[in-house]
């Protein structure tokens, strides 16, 4: 069986690993410049700033094993608790995660995919200014609900459940600063109007 993922971050890299370790043949495709999607850092002149999911819970049983290993492995920290519910962030970054889930995976980036085709009873991949890739006998995508919805409406596949998915926000601030009083204290009150 062959089965390509669209999409490097939590969800496609944790499918990738599973299947491979099955012994099942898996691409996995990403439109970024590298793994990680909402698992996201960007290295500025001041450091790495966190600038996607801030931190994530495990709420069923098979991800909470999962997360167990990855703390196991050190890929993952648990943070103050807020609620009954352990969260976790990845250390040293977030993005330090995605690169370990990946390791060994072979994903291909910058690789948009922009049509999914079914021809002669298997599934091929178009790309924007790349090749097409096929032949996939599945084809699994954890892109957010509008992406993964123009991919699979030409099918009318998932239509009306991809369209009644909304996402809250989350704000990120990356701030860099010269002064070492500033760069130590444990809160910063910003205000802006």
């Amino acid at each position: 069986m062959r089965v390509a993922i669209i999409g490097a971050g939590i969800a496609g890299l944790t499918a990738a690993r599973a299947l491979s370790a099955a012994g099942t043949s898996v691409r996995v495709f990403d439109k970024g410049r590298g793994v990680g999607g909402r698992l996201a850092t960007r290295g500025r002149e001041q450091g790495a700033f966190d600038h996607g999911a801030q931190r994530f819970s495990a709420r069923s049983d098979a991800f909470r094993q999962e997360v167990q290993q990855w703390h196991s492995a050190g890929w993952i920290t648990e943070t103050e608790r807020r609620s009954d519910e352990p969260w976790f962030l990845p250390v040293p970054s977030a993005n330090s995660l995605a690169q370990s889930l990946a390791a060994g995976l072979g994903v291909q980036s910058s690789m948009r995919a922009t049509a999914l085709l079914r021809e002669r009873g298997a599934w091929h991949l178009r790309f924007e200014g790349a090749p097409s890739e096929g032949p996939f006998d599945v084809v699994l995508c954890t892109a957010p609900a509008p992406q993964s919805g123009a991919l699979f409406g030409p099918h009318d596949v998932f239509r009306a459940e991809l369209g009644t998915i909304r996402y809250d926000p989350t704000w990120a601030l990356m701030l860099g600063c010269d002064s070492a009083e500033i760069a130590g204290a444990s809160q910063v009150h910003l205000e802006w109007g």
